[in-house]
This record gives C-alpha cells, sequence and structure tokens, in this order.
C-alpha cells in the first residue's frame, strides 16, 4: 500500500492494482471520491475529473 498527492488536497491510495483518490479534511479525516482498478499506465483521465468534480463538491 502507497499514497501519492495528486493535487491541492486530492490524495491516492494504491493498493496492488487498485486504486482510491480521497481528499484529507481537517483532523485527519479521510473522505473517499473514487476507486478504481488499474489497467494501463497512466490514470484514465475520466476516474481523475470524477473525483475532481466529487472533491469539489465535499470541500462546498
Amino acid at each position: 500500500m502507497s499514497f501519492r498527492h495528486i493535487e491541492g488536497k486530492l490524495w491516492e491510495i494504491r493498493i496492488g492494482p487498485h486504486r482510491v483518490f480521497y481528499v484529507l479534511l481537517r483532523d485527519e479525516e479521510m473522505i473517499p471520491l473514487h476507486a478504481y482498478r488499474k489497467q494501463s499506465q497512466k490514470a484514465p483521465t475520466r476516474h481523475l475529473a470524477v473525483a475532481r468534480r466529487r472533491m469539489l463538491e465535499v470541500l462546498q
């Protein structure tokens, strides 16, 4: 398992071929936004777009 900062408050957890985008809020509160199974080198832009859109909803 590893963690990677994507941008702003958006992070990614890597567990084997699985990826979970999440946002960190105050007091280390973690909100999962989107999960998928990775099948190529780069994260498909549609998965990242879903995570970004949901992050904006959560942060409002």
